[in-house]
């Protein structure tokens, strides 16, 4: 929502609201002995990854490794599409799979490009997002377990239960 894409390192909600997004420190008056600090942690991870994004929010769908090099500068970052048929990475990802203009589209896959210069765009479809996973860390069996809490946790906020909650209840 900041035209001139400047980062924030904090954000406050307040009753469902989006009140303060700034940096790390909150301005006096907005924490108090009820609020609820969510540290994100993982800034010391090696990649930083993720998923979701949905295909129309870009420019043809295509999200570019540009964009993404702005918001993680610093690492390896790779968010697959929220249909599961496209992976969005950066730069770093992309030499780090050693990706380049001169890397052919796999079969069922396709690179997609800056159409200036042939460039990878940051955008990989179908079998081309294996171009990446195989330099993408597994997950461990505590990310998976905690992921999967986590995701418990949201449904059961919704009224949502399931079998891995009664299996372990």
């Amino acid at each position: 929502m900041d035209s001139a894409r400047r980062w924030a390192g904090a954000v406050a909600v307040r009753d469902g609201r989006i009140v303060y997004v700034g940096p790390d420190t909150l301005p006096p008056g907005l924490a108090g002995p009820a609020t609820e600090v969510i540290d994100l942690a993982g800034p010391g991870l090696p990649w930083v990854r993720g998923g979701g994004w949905q295909l129309p929010l870009f420019p043809d769908g295509n999200p570019t490794r540009a964009l993404l090099d702005q918001a993680v500068p610093d690492r390896p970052a790779a968010f697959e599409a929220a249909d599961g048929h496209s992976l969005w990475v950066n730069s770093r990802a992309l030499a780090l799979a050693g990706i380049t203009r001169e890397t052919a589209d796999p079969p069922g896959g396709r690179i997609e490009r800056d159409p200036r210069g042939g460039e990878p765009s940051g955008t990989l479809r179908e079998s081309a997002m294996d171009l990446v996973a195989h330099v993408l860390p597994g997950r461990t069996e505590a990310e998976l377990l905690a992921g999967l809490e986590r995701a418990q946790r949201q449904a059961n906020r919704f009224g949502i239960t399931t079998l891995f909650e009664a299996q372990r209840g």
